[in-house]
């Protein structure tokens, strides 16, 4: 079980697709994972075009917003699952 104490992040993207080709390569390599989503700068998400419209009523910016993918996995299987990702180019 990966829980906070015993994670290493292996990879941080605005790129969901590139994040899920990751874990299905982590999958099939059976290294567990953690994938979590946080609120990223916007500034840089401007800059990239990777921006995601915000809708609601009760906004008063219309300001678009983007979110950080977040790959873990444990401490012990970290050089490995970094290894398998540097040998497919994703990182």
């Amino acid at each position: 079980m990966i829980h906070i104490f015993n994670r290493k992040q292996l990879l941080a993207d605005f790129d969901i697709s590139l994040v899920a080709q990751a874990r299905e390569l982590l999958n099939q390599n059976g290294i567990p994972q953690l994938c979590r989503m946080k609120r990223g700068d916007d500034r840089v998400a401007h800059a990239t075009g990777n921006t995601l419209p915000v809708g609601g009523r009760n906004r008063r910016d219309n300001s678009p917003r983007t979110f950080v993918h977040l790959l873990y996995v444990q401490k012990k299987d970290y050089q490995k699952a970094k290894e398998i990702l540097h040998e497919a180019k994703l990182i």
